[in-house]
Order: structure tokens, then C-alpha cells, then sequence
């Protein structure tokens, strides 16, 4: 997270915050068509920044991918992996291929 104090342009400076969020695709095999953004406080607005999308499988044939680069990839995906066997496996190709 990151948290800009007075950092909005309104007159009142209010303070402005980025979160990072991850989200797994639960239909892969799924194109997806767009993203909806819904607001569910008051004098909340929410907007992206950025969007990061890659498959696994075009991550593992690529060998244009440095070690780190792999390796961070593991090491995000074992972040979020908890009770997700495909994310626990991801994480442990990924850390194979780096190596």
C-alpha cells in the first residue's frame, strides 16, 4: 500500500491511497471481456492503475525470463497460494525453472 498525506488536488487535501490487489482468474479458459469497479463507500473513487495479466504456461516456455524475475514470481505466488494446490505448484515450477 502506498499512502499519499494531503495528496488529492481537492481544496480539503484530502489523503490518497494505492492497495495492490491480486485476483486469480477462476475460469482461465475464460477470456476476460472487462473489469467493473464498484464503489461501496461514500466519497470513494475508485480507479486503476495498472493491470497485470500472464499465464503460466507462457511464463514457463519463455526463456527470456531472468532467474529473479522467476523467482519473484514464486515468491508471489507462494504468498498467495495458502490453500491453492495450482498456485502451490506454480510457485514450485517456477522456482525449478529459475534454478
Amino acid at each position: 500500500m502506498w499512502r499519499g498525506e494531503g495528496a488529492t488536488g481537492d481544496s480539503l487535501r484530502s489523503d490518497a491511497a494505492l492497495y495492490l490487489a491480486t485476483w486469480d482468474n477462476p475460469r482461465p479458459d475464460q477470456e476476460i471481456a472487462h473489469v467493473d469497479f464498484t464503489a461501496t463507500l461514500n466519497k470513494v473513487n475508485p480507479f486503476l492503475v495498472a493491470l497485470t495479466t500472464d499465464r503460466h504456461a507462457d511464463t514457463l516456455a519463455d526463456d527470456t525470463n531472468s532467474p529473479l524475475d522467476l523467482v519473484s514470481r514464486a515468491v508471489h505466488r507462494s504468498r498467495r497460494a495458502q490453500d491453492n494446490k495450482q498456485l502451490q505448484e506454480q510457485a514450485i515450477s517456477l522456482a525449478e525453472k529459475a534454478v
